[in-house]
């Protein structure tokens, strides 16, 4: 990978030649890639390669102002999914969804919202629907 991204060429599978390419390669992790580099757990060239511009999106917990736009967000999904409406949801319900931490981030938010859509079926979402 850091030679196709050093050179922008690439040698196909069974090929003797090289192919250019012009790539962007977008790449994510969970963990802290500098201290991986640090500790010798990840190549630093690469790394250098990957970090051109770097993105660092803070955990769920520590931006709950976003809870609502998601769980909002992920209704409207679910519910368009099963060709509904979304659904009704009851106040503590919504206070339980809004109660941080997720601490698997937005994947386990967008998880119980999704078991919880199929667990309300037609009704109203409660909190006895979510998960515990």
């Amino acid at each position: 990978m850091l030679r196709t991204l050093q050179e922008g060429e690439v040698r196909p599978l069974g090929q003797s030649g090289r192919q250019k390419v012009d790539v962007r390669v977008l790449a994510a992790s969970n963990r802290n890639l500098r201290a991986a580099v640090d500790t010798g757990a990840f190549r630093e060239d690469l790394y250098h390669r990957l970090a051109a511009s770097v993105l660092v999106v803070p955990a769920l917990r520590d931006r709950p102002e976003d809870l609502s736009l998601l769980v909002l967000h992920f209704l409207a999904l679910f519910a368009a999914e099963r060709g509904h409406a979304p659904p009704v949801v009851e106040p503590s319900a919504m206070e339980c969804l809004l109660r941080p931490p997720w601490p698997g981030n937005v994947r386990e938010l967008r998880n119980g919202v999704q078991a919880a859509v199929v667990l309300a079926g037609d009704g109203p979402l409660r909190p006895v629907h979510l998960p515990p």
